[in-house]
């Protein structure tokens, strides 16, 4: 300790590269306030005066190949609807679509309110959705603020997967390193898989279009533009608690009442999980795999809207926490 002039002559600025760690020793004379926070950058108050004087100070800047060598993987298996494979016993988790009650963790849903698939579409479509479940299943299992820069996870997801999809595991680990903030291996199985989708289309009009629609302001303007343009809509939800189902029922009721029943058809579709961490960045591929089996089953080349403002390609987390 010893005092400092205040203010002093010349503020401190310290960039910290992405290729950490990176140690930064320095003799300057003022204090650091502030926490280093993971991802592609980190930011803290400016340097302030302080009647402390800090020297060599090394910081220490992780990135998530680098945590990938240091954080214990997390391993979540995921079965598919009767599969009698065994996980293996290194799991840290087992998820499944079953009935509740079973070993494991149950992911409870109404997929049988999707429409049948095409018989030529219907694994390569179902394989993307069980990929989108698992991988939202342990973007909720594991909190983040365990992790050394309170953020970035080391993931492992064994997924039972269509040959097509297993080739595709090293392209999209990348992509969802990007969606998440963390590190994912992709561990794809061949495995039977035949998630029971048995509802038939029963209006007597046909969609031009197939809507996502979360109850938020985008999806509602989203909707509110295409029934404009004169689109029959089917509208795609995603809930896992009630307040959010009666918040989306309620805004496609009304959407039905001003442009007419034959305009639009509300999908509500449950997908629930209890796990504690809630920053939920992969749940926009959850939400895109949803869509994609709802458009699949329509004849014709049905587009896909996703109204979204930006912020998704932005990709800040979701909640405070």
């Amino acid at each position: 300790p010893a005092p400092l002039p205040n203010p002093l002559p010349q503020p401190l600025v310290i960039f910290l590269g992405d290729r950490g760690p990176t140690s930064i020793s320095s003799k300057f004379k003022g204090g650091w306030e502030g926490s280093l926070r993971g991802g592609r950058g980190a930011c803290g108050p400016p340097v302030l005066p302080s009647k402390n004087f800090c020297h060599n100070l090394k910081l220490y800047f992780f990135m998530p190949d680098i945590l990938k060598s240091t954080v214990k993987p997390f391993r979540l298996y995921l079965k598919a609807p009767g599969e009698k494979r065994r996980p293996p016993r290194g799991a840290d988790a087992v998820v499944h679509l079953g009935k509740p009650g079973g070993s494991g963790f149950c992911l409870h849903h109404n997929f049988q309110n999707f429409w049948s698939l095409p018989e030529g579409k219907k694994l390569p479509v179902q394989g993307f959705l069980l990929l989108a479940l698992g991988v939202w299943a342990a973007d909720k299992l594991v909190p983040r603020s365990p992790q050394p820069d309170a953020w970035t996870r080391n993931l492992v997801l064994e997924v039972p997967a269509t040959l097509e999809w297993a080739g595709l595991a090293p392209r999209l680990e990348p992509l969802l390193n990007f969606l998440t903030g963390d590190t994912w291996t992709i561990q794809p199985r061949e495995s039977l898989m035949d998630i029971k989708f048995s509802r038939s289309w029963t209006h007597d009009w046909r969609p031009t279009a197939v809507a996502l629609f979360s109850g938020g302001l985008d999806s509602l303007g989203g909707a509110i533009d295409l029934l404009e343009q004169g689109q029959r809509l089917v509208l795609v939800s995603h809930y896992d608690y009630g307040q959010l189902a009666a918040t989306q029922q309620t805004l496609a009721a009304a959407l039905a009442e001003h442009y007419g029943p034959d305009r639009l058809h509300h999908l509500a579709l449950r997908v629930q999980l209890e796990a504690p961490e809630l920053t939920l960045r992969s749940r926009s591929l959850l939400y895109l795999a949803l869509g994609l089996t709802a458009v699949t089953a329509f004849s014709g080349d049905l587009p896909l809207f996703i109204p979204e403002n930006g912020w998704i390609s932005l990709n800040p987390p979701l909640t405070l926490n």
